[in-house]
This record gives structure tokens, sequence and C-alpha cells, in this order.
């Protein structure tokens, strides 16, 4: 069962993701640094989200990441 705070993380998440989505048609620039703050975030909290969610979020970002040309950060 997903606690309030997972669900608010992982809401937000997903959230971000359509809103990077949709700033991809206005500036694909800006959706490119948005996308990689995205991933960062991500990274930061995947961890305290449970297992269930973690790899399709995983999986979203990093398609979002690459059709927009955001490579990760070595």
């Amino acid at each position: 069962m997903i606690d309030a705070a997972e669900q608010i993380r992982v809401q937000f998440i997903r959230r971000s993701v359509a809103q990077v989505c949709r700033q991809a048609f206005v500036s694909r620039d800006e959706a490119r640094v948005a996308a990689k703050e995205l991933r960062r975030y991500f990274g930061w909290v995947r961890n305290t989200l449970p297992a269930t969610v973690q790899e399709p979020l995983l999986t979203e970002i990093e398609s979002l990441c690459t059709f927009l040309g955001a490579p990760p950060d070595l």
C-alpha cells in the first residue's frame, strides 16, 4: 500500500512528465532542460517510492529524455 507521501511524489512525477511533454511543443530546448531536472529529481527519490512504480516511472522519464535528446549526466 502506498502511503500519502509516496502517493504525492508519484503524482508529482507523473504530472511533471506530462508537463514536460506539453512544454516540448513550445520549446524543445526548455523541455530538454526540464527533462534532465526531472531525471535528477527522480534519481533522488526513486528509492523512497514503492517498487511497483519505480520501473514504470523510470521508463517514462528515460523515454522522454531520449526523445528530447537529453543525455544522462556523467
